[in-house]
C-alpha cells in the first residue's frame, strides 16, 4: 500500500488539529507568575485563562466550538439573538476567525470554571466533560481538597446540569454575591448586553431576553496581589 493510499480525511484531522498541538497548554502550565501580578491568555472569542502567583488556574468563558460553517438557507433562525438585535433575518457571517490552536483535553489542571452567561460561545460541553472526567480537584479557603467548581449564573448552571456536571460542583451566583477562594474574591456584577438600546424586532423575530440575574453577564474577580480563587 502506498503512502497516498493510507491518507484519510480523519487521519489528516487528527494529525493537524489543533494546529499548535499542546504547545500553548505547556506554555500555560510552565508559566511562573510574579507576586502582585496575574497572567492572562486569550483563547479566542471571549475565552480567557488566568493564572496567579500561587499557581491557581481559572478559565472564563472558555469556548471550544466554532461559528457558522455553511451558508444554509441564507437566513438566521427566528428568535436568533443577532436577528433580534439587527431587526433582520439575513445570515450573520459570524465565522470563527481565530484558529483553534490549543488542546482542551491536554490541560492537566484548572481550579475553577467560570461562565459569565449561557450563550453558546461562552460555555463548552467539551471543557466541562474533560474537567469532570479527569477528576480535577482544587483546594478551598481552608485547604481542603474539593472537586473543581463550576461558577456562574443560574442559566449557565442549567446547561451544566443538562450536560451532566454534578450538582455539588455547581456554584450559582447572582449580583451582590461574594465567593472567596484562598486570598481572592469573586464578585459578580450585572450587565445585560441583551438589554442595550437597539432596533426592536418586528414580526416573528422574538423578544429581547430579560433574565436579570439568572442570565448574568460579568463575573470579575478581584486580585488583591496574591492568590486568586482556589489555591493549590
Amino acid at each position: 500500500m502506498s503512502a497516498i493510499d493510507e491518507v484519510t480525511r480523519e487521519g489528516w484531522i487528527m494529525n493537524t488539529f489543533p494546529e499548535w498541538g499542546t504547545w500553548l497548554n505547556e506554555d500555560i502550565e510552565n508559566a511562573v507568575v510574579p507576586e502582585g501580578n496575574v497572567k492572562m491568555w486569550w483563547l479566542g472569542c471571549t475565552g480567557m485563562w488566568v493564572k496567579t502567583p500561587g499557581g491557581a488556574n481559572i478559565t472564563i468563558d472558555l469556548w471550544t466550538g466554532n461559528g457558522k460553517r455553511t451558508h444554509g438557507d441564507g437566513k438566521m433562525k427566528v428568535g436568533h439573538q443577532m436577528a433580534n438585535m439587527a431587526g433582520c433575518r439575513a445570515m450573520q457571517p459570524n465565522l470563527r476567525n481565530i484558529p483553534y490552536v490549543f488542546d482542551p483535553f491536554g490541560f492537566k489542571q484548572v481550579d475553577a470554571v467560570l461562565a459569565t452567561h449561557y450563550h453558546q460561545d461562552h460555555m463548552s460541553k467539551e471543557w466541562a466533560a474533560h474537567v469532570v472526567k479527569a477528576g480535577m480537584t482544587t483546594t478551598d479557603e481552608n485547604g481542603n481538597e474539593i472537586p473543581v467548581p463550576f461558577i456562574g449564573p443560574e442559566k449557565s448552571a442549567e446547561f451544566w446540569r443538562k450536560w451532566g456536571v454534578p450538582e455539588d460542583r455547581i456554584i450559582v451566583v447572582k449580583p451582590g454575591d461574594k465567593i472567596k477562594r484562598g486570598h481572592g474574591l469573586l464578585r459578580p456584577h450585572l450587565h445585560h448586553h441583551d438589554r442595550l438600546p437597539r432596533p426592536r424586532p418586528r414580526g416573528p423575530l422574538g423578544q429581547v431576553p430579560d433574565g436579570h440575574g439568572r442570565e448574568g453577564r460579568e463575573l470579575p474577580a478581584r486580585h488583591p496581589g496574591r492568590q486568586h480563587l482556589p489555591l493549590r
